[in-house]
């Protein structure tokens, strides 16, 4: 069996021979200052942990205003385009189904463009005001365009009557 050199009795430490360094083997009168030394490591830390999270959360906020601004844009060219597709539009009967069907796409789509969850649905209850006033507007469009048929068709009846009834062809009983 090997033997190995572990040095004699002395060297090996024990209860007895076990030395605890003292504050003043650091050259301090006591632990005081070294207290508030780890004290203030301990806080700057956690400053440092804070810093990082206001940092996280100023990014992710910058990454939603991009979001937010990406869907409105998306929205406001949509809108438009659906409120031109109307105002030309002289067929008043599928005019409201049509701007109800395109919004709602458009609304979806550019809701897409937002990916924190909770900001997309404040997004979505904005644009769902929104969506309704274009809906709205198509409707009114169309009672416009409606009455103005009406308008147009009594109109035409009134003057065949008034030609009819100024014709001297015409004989009384007619």
């Amino acid at each position: 069996m090997a033997k190995f050199d572990v040095g004699g009795p002395a060297q090996i430490p024990g209860p007895g021979n076990i030395v605890v360094p003292s504050a003043s083997s650091f050259g301090a009168e006591s632990t005081e200052g070294l207290d508030r030394g780890v004290q203030m490591l301990a806080r700057g830390i956690q400053g440092l942990g804070s810093g990082v999270g206001a940092y996280a959360e100023r990014e992710r906020k910058k990454q939603q205003v991009a979001q937010f601004a990406q869907a409105e844009a998306l929205w406001t060219a949509g809108a438009i385009e659906i409120g031109n597709e109307y105002s030309r539009s002289t067929d008043f009967n599928g005019m409201s189904g049509m701007a109800d069907k395109r919004s709602l796409e458009l609304k979806e789509k550019a809701a897409a463009l937002i990916t924190d969850a909770e900001a997309r649905d404040l997004w979505l209850a904005e644009a769902e005001q929104r969506r309704l006033h274009i809906v709205d507007g198509a409707n009114d469009r169309a009672y416009e365009l409606r009455q103005r048929n009406e308008k147009a068709g009594f109109a035409e009846a009134l003057v065949t009557s008034a030609n009819v009834i100024a014709d001297p062809s015409m004989d009384e009983g007619t």
